[in-house]
């Protein structure tokens, strides 16, 4: 089973005009992405120039096949810099497993303002032999892709995917 991975950081400020300059360099956070039987890939970062960054989230980890337990969901983005305002991202829900029970959980993905994240899957079957279901995608902006299930003896089966972040500028002429 595979954990959630975490949403993004959400950070705000307002700029004059002088401390913009003539221009800025937008950089969108690049997608986390899913990974098959390891712990997911981590949301980039997004910024604008040097003024305001907002940090991606983190991948949500996996428990062995044949493990009994859990493991937490991807925290969320924080830490950026610059701004008035920032707000850590949530994070990713926990996996649970038992094999010899027969049930397995995976963990959804974080969402974000912009985005829902990846939906985890409940698998309580007689036996999870020859369960493998790959995890949700997140959907719009900033938020973390949901776990994937496999039974024992599976191929590593791939989470959700999380997706691109998110910059809005909004230019006051006055």
């Amino acid at each position: 089973s595979g954990a959630g991975g975490g949403a993004g950081e959400i950070a705000r400020a307002t700029f004059n005009a002088a401390t913009i300059g003539a221009s800025q360099t937008v950089t969108i956070g690049a997608a986390g992405t899913a990974n098959g039987g390891a712990t997911g890939g981590n949301g980039g970062n997004s910024s604008v120039g040097a003024l305001i960054s907002a940090n991606g989230g983190t991948g949500g980890s996996t428990i062995g096949a044949t493990n009994f337990g859990s493991v937490a969901g991807g925290p969320g983005g924080s830490g950026g810099s610059g701004g008035t305002f920032a707000s850590p991202g949530v994070p990713g829900t926990n996996a649970y497993g038992n094999p010899g029970a027969s049930f397995a959980y995976s963990g959804a993905g974080g969402s974000s303002p912009y985005g829902s994240g990846g939906q985890g899957i409940d698998q309580a079957a007689v036996s999870l032999i020859g369960i493998n279901l790959a995890g949700n995608n997140a959907l719009g902006f900033g938020s973390g892709g949901g776990g994937g299930i496999n039974g024992p003896s599976q191929l590593a089966t791939f989470g959700g995917a999380g997706t691109a972040g998110y910059v809005l500028i909004t230019e006051y002429i006055g």
